[in-house]
């Protein structure tokens, strides 16, 4: 097992700093990035209505319709920095490239989950439930 993060508490969210690529992309009532360097698998789940920032450019996406999740392919292979993991139960993923998802509270279920089950410590973060801020 190795250590696959850096965790960082500030005041008002988690930092997780990745610094992985994205792998594999797994669709259906959930958008699952699947991150692997060759030491350890880290996957970011998405089961709400999130967003892809492209510069200007916001688009909207829902799990439960993966037809439409087609534009989302651009983030194989391109690196993840950083998880963002607000207190306000907002996440926000950011790519090298300066790409962004950005996933906002469920009023009434958990809109993300991240795991890394291969590190020391493992590691399982979860949304907090709540209003969209």
């Amino acid at each position: 097992m190795t250590n696959l993060y850096q965790l960082q508490e500030r005041e008002d969210a988690w930092v997780l700093s990745l610094n992985k690529p994205v792998t594999g992309l797994q669709l259906g009532m959930q958008f699952i990035l699947q991150l692997d360097d060759g030491e350890g698998r880290v996957s970011i789940c998405i089961e709400n209505v999130f967003q892809l920032i492209e510069g200007c450019i916001v688009r909207e996406f829902d799990p439960e319709q993966p037809a439409t999740l087609g534009p989302t392919l651009v983030v194989i292979h391109k690196v993840v920095e950083q998880a963002i993991a607000w207190k306000n139960g907002r996440l926000d993923v950011r790519f090298e490239d300066g790409r962004r998802i950005v996933c906002y509270p469920h009023p009434q279920y958990e809109s993300w989950q991240i795991h890394a089950p291969d590190a020391s410590p493992p590691l399982i973060l979860v949304s907090e439930i709540g209003s969209p801020l």
